[in-house]
């Protein structure tokens, strides 16, 4: 049975990325656009948004909290990604009518970055941060570089004492979204 937090979950997401969608379409139409052009646009639109963006963070967090299997090469931002691109295309709607996806220049600004961008802001007041907002979770005497790399080669992620250090910045994720 499909629970009421489950499908308000699943209406979030489909709101947020219809918006995100719609934003994007402005650059379809223009030869000119700049990649730095489209972030600065997405950062705007997360200002705009921030508490939509807040509990759509926090519903793929949770999602990927309760899931049972966890890509064993890919840490947080990556599942977070592939979380909410999964989503994107469970949206029958996002089909134009030839079947293919409505990808518009810059989707991945409004829907990922700025995700990743909203976690490395969270990352810092973690009390076991690595000091390296891109490789965040520490593994005693490592490098938090070289730790991430040696799991993603060996398919680690969430598994041993850097495994349980992902499951625990990930709970503190999701804490201070509540």
């Amino acid at each position: 049975m499909v629970e009421l937090k489950e499908i308000l979950a699943e209406e979030q997401y489909k709101e947020f990325i219809n918006l995100c969608i719609a934003r994007a379409q402005k650059f379809n139409n223009e030869s000119d656009w700049k990649t730095r052009d489209i972030r600065a646009d997405a950062q705007n639109f997360f200002r705009e948004n921030q508490d939509m963006y807040q509990n759509v963070l926090k519903c793929a967090l949770i999602e990927l909290d309760e899931a049972e299997l966890k890509s064993a090469e890919d840490g947080i931002c990556q599942c977070v990604s592939m979380i909410l691109f999964s989503k994107y295309y469970s949206i029958k709607e996002c089909l134009d009518t030839s079947g293919t996806y409505i990808e518009p220049h810059g989707l991945s600004a409004y829907i990922v970055s700025v995700m990743l961008t909203q976690i490395n802001t969270l990352v810092y007041k973690w009390s076991a941060y690595s000091g390296n907002n891109l490789f965040p979770v520490p593994l005693y005497l490592h490098d938090p570089m070289e730790a991430y790399e040696k799991a993603k080669k060996l398919g680690t992620m969430w598994v041993g004492e850097y495994g349980d250090n992902r499951k625990a910045l990930l709970k503190f994720l999701i804490a201070q979204l509540n």
